[in-house]
């Protein structure tokens, strides 16, 4: 399919994404990392970010939770709620036909998808959080010693010099938004099908099953509303792979699991350089942060970041450590 192809199937298939980006960017909002201070530092000293596979993520019952979802979702709509039959949605028999090798291949493949989609979790600044943050991210992310730090990070540009990659915000819809939403993305496609009718099946499957995954792995409780977050997703199985995303192996609490790094290189890729998207940090609330301040200064200028003194801030929430 040409780019203009993909563009189009994400008006189709994606257009709350673009409705999202919109109202960050029109609110000059910026993003957080919340994090341990040594996972900070290593971020900074190494230069890159690292995608975990979403099964090994804190929030990974989310993820099971939106799936469900979807499942009820399709059952409910079954002719023959004892099988796999055809969704009762009012399309034509060609779109009908689409939707349902789409959603057959989606199930069939579910658990591959699991295992090959990586996330890094990052939230929404709030200009009322002046230099605190979010309290219900420190008290997540303090670490055994509850040393923990938040780098703020300008919006990144539109462009990712193929990189693959998907900027996402969470989604904190109840079940009948998302059911909403699942009618719609249908109705869209029957409304396109001229369209869709000068493409190879197989690849408007691809990208049914593509936007699927987006949105079940974006769906979070609204309990979790606070948080504001957004997520980088990573496809590496789905989509070329960029050769600056780099797969290594590495052991977190004790665990073997591969990660991707996304580059914060400028040399790499000179749009995400962490001196270019590095806005500031802000220490947790802990007894060392005198010490780390000292430490990331150093860290921050061997990075190539300038005046990292006046970018660093103690959050001052008095949260137990």
């Amino acid at each position: 399919m040409t780019p203009e192809d993909v563009g189009k199937f994400n008006d189709i298939l994606l257009p709350y994404l673009a409705a999202e980006k919109k109202e960050f960017d029109d609110n000059y909002s910026l993003l957080v990392h919340y994090t341990s201070s040594d996972n900070a530092n290593k971020i900074i000293t190494n230069k890159c970010l690292w995608m975990r596979n979403v099964s090994l993520m804190n929030d990974y019952a989310e993820v099971l939770h939106g799936y469900n979802m979807l499942r009820d979702f399709l059952l409910d709509r079954r002719a023959d709620k004892s099988s796999a039959g055809a969704l009762q949605l009012g399309l034509s028999h060609f779109v009908q036909g689409i939707v349902d090798t789409a959603l057959a291949e989606f199930d069939l493949a579910w658990s591959d998808h699991l295992q090959n989609t990586y996330i890094s979790s990052l939230s929404v600044r709030s200009p009322k959080e002046n230099h605190f943050g979010k309290l219900s991210m420190w008290r997540a992310y303090g670490g055994n010693n509850g040393a923990s730090a938040a780098l703020i990070l300008n919006n990144p540009p539109p462009q990712n010099n193929g990189l693959n990659i998907f900027l996402c915000p969470a989604l904190y819809w109840e079940k009948r938004r998302f059911e909403e939403e699942l009618v719609a993305i249908f109705q869209r496609l029957e409304k396109e099908k001229d369209f869709l009718m000068t493409l190879e099946k197989a690849d408007i499957c691809n990208q049914i099953n593509m936007a699927l995954i987006i949105l079940i792995v974006s769906l979070k409780h609204v309990g979790f509303q606070e948080e504001s977050e957004w997520r980088i997703i990573y496809f590496p199985s789905l989509l070329p792979n960029h050769q600056a995303i780099t797969e290594s192996v590495e052991s977190i609490n004790g665990v073997p699991e591969i990660i991707y790094k996304l580059p914060l290189d400028k040399n790499i890729v000179p749009e995400l350089g962490i001196d270019k998207i590095f806005q500031g940090m802000i220490l947790g609330p802990s007894k060392y942060t005198v010490t780390q301040k000292k430490a990331f200064m150093k860290s921050l200028e061997l990075a190539g970041v300038s005046d990292a003194e006046n970018k660093i801030w103690e959050s001052g929430i008095p949260l137990r450590t």
